[in-house]
């Protein structure tokens, strides 16, 4: 099964903020993309879909950013690729 580039990119970046959020805090985006080697433009779209789909929590202010919305180990692979491409 082919997965999309947008596809594989959410799902980068949510292994990405789930690794390196301390304590529930929330991970910028533009350290997400300096990490991952991404676009931080193409990030702030993917992070909308997820956001509706209540895998992302935003907060914001200064420290703010991106959190999961709830544990990573009930964040399935298939909800992140119907979240940001549509259903399978």
């Amino acid at each position: 099964m082919k997965i999309s580039t947008r596809a594989r990119y959410a799902i980068r970046m949510i292994l990405d903020i789930a690794a390196n959020s301390k304590n529930g805090e929330p991970v910028g985006l533009k350290a997400t993309a300096e990490r991952q080697g991404l676009s931080k433009r193409y990030l702030e779209q993917l992070a909308i879909p997820l956001k509706n789909a209540t895998i992302l929590r935003s907060v914001r202010g200064k420290e703010g950013g991106y959190k999961l919305a709830k544990p990573a180990s009930e964040i399935k692979i298939g909800d992140i690729t119907s979240a940001v491409i549509g259903p399978i």
